[in-house]
């Protein structure tokens, strides 16, 4: 039986849930206050936001949220006769764009902390040309008392971190790529054929390589290791079986004293491939890789899930630091929240599920994002989730 996931539409439930859960910024989502199309400067400022979006790969306004001292955006919710229409949004943005573009909007309301507050969300899809404005947009710096530019004509714009500032022009070459990328995605909706090359993207990764060699050796049941003893060899052992299996040589600590005499074998990888049970031994020996690693970069697997993965958190929040498109970027991996419905107060920790497969006779990294929570930051919680 073949299971699919079916994918979110930008504003589904699930999606407006999680964008209205966030604390900070991305580049792709960008919290604003107020939205008002009825005055040219203010939208002009919306305007520039939608050009660097789009042309970024796209993103999400979310209106109704007031930046505080820290940094971070608390949901202030908008006023309860607040309403804008999306055809009035589309027509202002268009009367500013060298191409129109089809934007997504929702006002919604939601209860947070216990009371009901309005919000509206903007959708901007990638576009599938480079966007540019066709006119030149001011705005009036109060304390300043003079006017500013806000973009020109034909400026090409990009989220750059959480700004919407003028490309570069390896960031225009971007751009470029990126548009034909989506209009040949667009293409296979209309029936039209194009001549772009596609990059697909997924959450399997062809393995084109492993350790050349298993060394196979036994030892007496009752032996047993800690993590700690065999963090620089890891290992597996069958369920009631001397014999045990590593990609490093067991000669030497800590096994090389309990080794039974003449046992060790060293055994080519390749020869792994064939029969099924030392398939087996093959898929058990990366993934126990995988879990020394992770644990050695300090993240914690959640319970008897021991190919899921997160990082825990002793604060409010964690962040960790990853490199981006043109420069490293921060994200958050775990945060302190309370669940409305129980009033418990629970950590959610971005987590990864990582596994080797064999998908017919080719062998494959499956990586997949997960949510899990805990009570102290430390320890997954138990039951339904």
């Amino acid at each position: 039986m073949l299971i699919t996931e079916s994918v979110p539409k930008p504003l589904d439930d699930i999606v407006i849930d999680f964008l209205l859960s966030q604390k900070r910024e991305t580049a792709e989502i960008d919290f604003k206050l107020f939205i008002n199309v009825s005055r040219r400067a203010e939208f002009a400022k919306i305007a520039k936001d939608i050009f660097a979006m789009s042309n970024y790969c796209g993103g999400y306004l979310v209106i109704g949220f007031q930046e505080t001292a820290t940094g971070r955006f608390e949901p202030l919710g908008l006023p309860e006769d607040f309403h804008i229409e999306q055809a009035s949004l589309q027509e202002k943005f268009n009367s500013y764009s060298n191409e129109p573009l089809a934007l997504d909007y929702a006002e919604v309301e939601k209860e947070i902390e216990g009371h009901k507050k309005k919000f509206a969300i903007l959708y901007v899809p990638p576009a599938p040309v480079v966007l540019k404005p066709i006119k030149y947009a001011t705005y009036f710096d109060e304390k300043r008392q003079r006017e500013r530019k806000l973009f020109s004509r034909d400026e090409i714009l990009i989220r750059r971190g959480t700004q919407s500032v003028h490309a570069s022009l390896n960031e225009i070459k971007y751009i470029e790529k990126r548009s034909k990328q989506t209009e040949y995605r667009t293409s296979l909706l209309s029936g039209e054929s194009d001549t772009v090359v596609e990059n697909l993207y997924g959450n399997f990764f062809r393995v084109i390589g492993w350790p050349k060699f298993i060394f196979e050796a036994q030892i007496p049941q009752k032996i047993r290791f800690s993590h700690s003893e065999t963090r620089a060899k890891p290992y597996v052992r069958p369920k009631g079986s001397k014999k045990i299996y590593s990609f490093c040589n067991l000669d030497g600590d800590p096994f090389g004293k309990y080794l039974i005499k003449d046992s060790m074998v060293k055994c080519k990888a390749k020869d792994f491939l064939n029969a099924e049970a030392k398939r087996k031994v093959l898929i058990w020996l990366l993934n126990t890789e995988i879990r020394y690693v992770t644990l050695e970069k300090k993240l914690k697997y959640a319970g008897k899930k021991k190919n899921l993965f997160y990082y825990p958190s002793e604060t409010q929040e964690r962040y960790e630091t990853w490199d981006g498109r043109f420069r490293k970027t921060r994200k958050r991996v775990a945060f302190k929240t309370c669940i409305p419905k129980t009033g418990e107060t629970v950590y959610a920790h971005n987590a990864a599920s990582m596994r080797f497969q064999f998908i017919g006779d080719n062998l494959y990294l499956t990586i997949l994002p997960k949510i899990v929570t805990t009570l102290n930051g430390y320890e997954t919680t138990r039951g339904p989730d």
